[in-house]
């Protein structure tokens, strides 16, 4: 890979990862590349900015500017995702995506009655699947081995559900409707991966491995499966609805990391825990100085116990006091520096704290 010179040994890292066998943390860092001219910026929000086909080929020389001003250190990689929003599943169903540039999100949600929706159709020709298909063919050709393209943010199951009925309103049919959301669930999940496995074939053409939003890196396709939902359910009725989808789901996928969404979500985690076909567990506090609260060390300490723990830290200093008081084996950080000086300060310092705990 051009933007990082150690990637054959990078790849190794992360294959003993995904097999829960790396001894070692694994560190992510990027930083502005010493002596570059400086990013111009990427966001990986450009590509619903201004969904125009024909702006795709000027975005992409854009990212391309982005990685050569980049420095991409430990086991961080460049990684084009094609993000039109958290989601998409349910607008390549219902045609509707409402993008808001002032909060940089995009939005799904529609109130449709279950017979509508059971009456819902996937249609080859929808133009955000298009879309997002033609993006990947692009980016592929583009890339060249230089960069990874990740699959789009497809979303939870029940998370579509919800962008389908509105959240309220599915937590009501839980009590009122379940017949719906089993069905609902069913087919959705069909459909789920018909698409998983279409762009995972395109982005497969390239043989550079696989990845998504969260920015992992593996050889076969992968996915962070979620339900941001639950945080609003009882771990009886996740049980009841979610766990089947979540089982389903990677009894399909060669591999899967939890998206565990802030604290709403620990209530489901010892049944999260059980799943063999989840590798890891990525946690996201409400707060970012949430990381070094004893509460906060004994749930990254009992994931670690069974699971990988994946975290994305915005202070890198942060990176090195969890290193401090954390097992590193199944554990990856990412995080970013100002500069590449910082960058390597930060692994080299790393480094050095993998002796307290071999």
């Amino acid at each position: 890979m051009l933007y990082n010179q150690d990637w054959e040994r990078v790849k190794e890292l992360y294959k003993a990862w995904w097999k829960q066998e790396q001894e070692e943390a694994l560190i992510s860092v990027t930083a502005s590349r010493a002596g570059a001219s400086g990013p111009r910026g990427w966001s990986n929000w450009e590509l619903v900015r201004d969904p125009d086909p024909s702006a795709v080929d000027t975005k992409l020389e854009r990212f391309r500017d982005y990685c050569s001003n980049t420095f991409f250190g430990g086991t961080a990689f460049p990684l084009l995702w094609i993000n039109l929003g958290p989601g998409v599943l349910a607008a390549y169903l219902t045609d509707y995506l409402l993008y808001d540039p002032r909060t940089e999100t995009s939005w799904f949600e529609v109130k449709l009655d279950w017979e509508s929706i059971a009456a819902l159709e996937f249609k080859e020709d929808n133009r955000w699947w298009q879309y997002t298909k033609q993006v990947a063919e692009m980016a592929v050709e583009e890339s060249n081995g230089d960069f990874i393209v990740g699959v789009t943010d497809l979303g939870g199951i029940m998370d579509v559900i919800a962008s389908l009925r509105t959240s309220a309103q599915l937590l009501l049919d839980l009590y009122d409707y379940p017949e719906q959301i089993s069905s609902a669930s069913a087919w959705i999940i069909d459909l789920w991966h018909r698409c998983f496995d279409e762009l995972t074939a395109i982005i497969g053409k390239a043989e550079c491995g696989f990845s998504a939003w969260m920015g992992l890196w593996h050889e076969e396709p992968w996915y962070p499966i979620q339900c941001d939902f639950s945080a609003m359910i009882s771990p009886a009725m996740f049980e009841k609805f979610v766990l089947p989808q979540l089982e389903e789901q990677v009894r399909r996928l060669p591999a899967a990391v939890y998206h565990l969404d802030g604290p709403g979500e620990v209530p489901h985690l010892d049944m999260l825990l059980e799943i063999d076909g989840i590798q890891g567990i990525q946690w996201v506090p409400v707060r970012f100085d949430e990381y070094l609260t004893s509460e906060s060390i004994a749930l990254f300490r009992k994931i670690l116990e069974k699971k990988n723990l994946v975290m994305h830290v915005p202070d890198w200093k942060t990176v090195l006091e969890l290193l401090e008081v954390l097992p590193h084996r199944g554990l990856l950080l990412s995080t970013s520096c100002q500069t590449e000086a910082e960058a390597r300060y930060l692994l080299e310092s790393a480094a050095k704290l993998r002796h307290k705990w071999f």
